[in-house]
């Protein structure tokens, strides 16, 4: 790997701050102000989505932690 790559996408990052601040606005009552229970399914859908990109970019910046690692012992 060159030293100009980067190892964690942004673009995961970005995604998980959108849909965590997506859930904020429906727990926060934004979105379906009168509907008590979609607001929650919809709040809680968006912060599942959230911890998903979140893992991936996680999980990723571990995977490439560890590709380095083996290119340097081979």
């Amino acid at each position: 790997m060159r030293k100009g790559d980067r190892s964690r996408p942004a673009g995961l990052l970005v995604a998980a701050l959108l849909c965590f601040a997506i859930a904020a606005v429906a727990f926060g009552g934004l979105v379906l102000r009168s509907d008590h229970a979609g607001r929650a399914i919809f709040g809680a859908a968006w912060g599942a989505l959230g911890v998903v990109w979140l893992g991936k970019y996680l999980i990723g910046s571990r995977d490439s932690r560890d590709a380095e690692a083996d290119d340097r012992e081979a």
